[in-house]
C-alpha cells in the first residue's frame, strides 16, 4: 500500500498534495466521477508518480549550478591608456530566492524560499499542487487508453510530418514527453529564468 507523505519542506515527503486535497480538487471538476472511479491505491500511486514526474522532468532547485550554466568570459577595458583583458569563469545561473529550496534538507523542490502564506507558514504553491493533480489524472487516464501513435516520441525523433491519405503536420515539441499539457503550462513559470549556455 502506497503512503503519501506531504509535509511541505519535509525531509521525507514524496508528494506535493494529500489524497484529500486531490479528492476536493476533482470534486469540483467535470472529471470528478472519473477520478472517483479509480481505486484509492491507484490514486495515491498516481499522485506520488505525478510529484516524481514534476521533480525529474521539469527540474527543481536542488542543484545550485547545473552543467552548461558556466563559461569563460573575457572583459576588455582601458586602464590608464593601456588596454587590459581580464578572463574569468562566469556563472550564468540566476540565484534568486524563488529558485532555492525553503530548507536544504527538504526532499522535494517545493516549497521554495519565498513560498509562504500570509501568516508566514511555508506552503506548496497552488500552481504546483494543480500541476500535481493534472499530472496524476493524466497518468491514470493515459494508462487507461494508450494512444495508437506516440506523437511525443515522433517529435523527439525529429519527425515533422506524416503523409498518406490524411497528412499530419507535427508542431515543435515544447513540453517534455509524458508530461500533461496543463502540468507543463502550470510549471513553466518555475522553470523559466535561466538557459544553458552552449559553448
Amino acid at each position: 500500500m502506497s503512503t503519501i507523505i506531504c509535509t511541505p519542506g519535509g525531509s521525507s515527503d514524496n508528494c506535493y498534495v494529500t489524497a484529500a486535497e486531490a479528492n476536493s480538487y476533482f470534486a469540483s471538476d467535470l472529471r470528478g466521477e472519473e477520478w472517483q472511479d479509480y481505486d484509492e491505491e491507484r490514486q495515491r500511486v498516481a499522485l506520488i508518480q505525478a510529484t516524481r514526474d514534476i521533480e525529474e522532468r521539469l527540474g527543481g532547485p536542488k542543484t545550485p549550478v547545473p552543467g552548461g550554466y558556466t563559461g569563460d568570459s573575457s572583459i576588455r577595458y582601458s586602464e590608464g591608456g593601456a588596454l587590459a583583458t581580464v578572463s574569468a569563469r562566469v556563472n550564468f545561473w540566476r540565484q534568486d530566492p524563488n529558485r532555492l529550496p525553503y530548507d536544504s534538507d527538504q526532499a522535494l523542490a517545493f516549497p521554495r524560499a519565498m513560498d509562504t502564506d500570509e501568516n508566514g507558514d511555508i506552503i506548496v504553491p497552488d500552481n504546483v499542487k494543480t500541476a500535481t493533480y493534472e499530472q496524476a489524472f493524466y497518468l491514470l487516464h493515459e494508462a487507461a487508453r494508450p494512444q495508437p501513435v506516440d506523437f511525443d516520441r515522433l517529435r523527439e525523433e525529429g519527425v515533422t510530418s506524416v503523409g498518406g491519405s490524411q497528412a499530419l503536420v507535427l508542431g515543435a515539441m515544447t513540453r517534455k514527453p509524458g508530461i500533461a499539457p496543463r502540468t507543463h503550462e502550470l510549471m513553466m513559470p518555475y522553470c523559466a529564468g535561466a538557459a544553458p549556455i552552449v559553448l
